[in-house]
């Protein structure tokens, strides 16, 4: 039991079992209950639940509130993971452990470098500032990049695809020439 417990919880699971699982995920959601797969919605339910204002745009706060129990659920499981297996080892290529430690960033056990996440004030700037743009952005574009990426794609939307090939460049942007510039 040891075992299936080491492999099942305290291992990622490998791509050729999370991707099949993600895509029977989104099959599930088309066929069984007519929904689309994103994260950025859940924001609009609590937004529509906290507001003291009633906008038209949270008028109809019952379609999104699956979403928000599924961020939820999303991050109680990367807390329990973390919890779980705190000095997980990431394997990240030795060009990128260079590139990283020439800006000051160090590789580190765990899922995340401190000097990101260390609840300075610059770290938590950081973050708040990052959590506006992509909210911004995931709003803007229509979607998030699970939306997007994943939802989108796999029915071929043209605005989808557009959507994700930006994601990926603002990626390649904010690592090479934003974060250096950061740190």
């Amino acid at each position: 039991m040891e075992g299936v417990y080491k492999y099942v919880i305290e291992e990622p699971w490998p791509w050729w079992f999370g991707g099949p699982l993600i895509g029977l995920f989104v099959i599930a959601l088309l066929a069984l209950e007519r929904k689309q797969l994103g994260i950025s919605s859940s924001y609009q339910y609590i937004c529509g639940t906290i507001s003291p204002w009633k906008l038209d745009y949270f008028k109809d706060l019952t379609k999104s509130k699956w979403q928000f129990y599924f961020v939820v659920g999303l991050t109680v499981g990367g807390v329990a993971v973390s919890l779980v297996n705190p000095a997980y080892q990431i394997d990240i290529s030795e060009s990128t452990v260079q590139h990283l430690s020439a800006i000051g960033i160090e590789k580190q056990p765990g899922f995340a470098p401190t000097e990101l996440y260390n609840f300075s004030f610059k770290s938590i700037l950081i973050l708040l500032a990052g959590g506006l743009a992509i909210g911004f952005g995931a709003r803007y574009a229509g979607g998030c990049t699970a939306g997007h990426a994943i939802m989108g794609c796999s029915q071929l939307a043209p605005s989808s695809i557009i959507a994700t090939v930006c994601f990926f460049v603002g990626g390649l942007i904010a690592s090479y020439l934003i974060i250096p510039f950061i740190f």
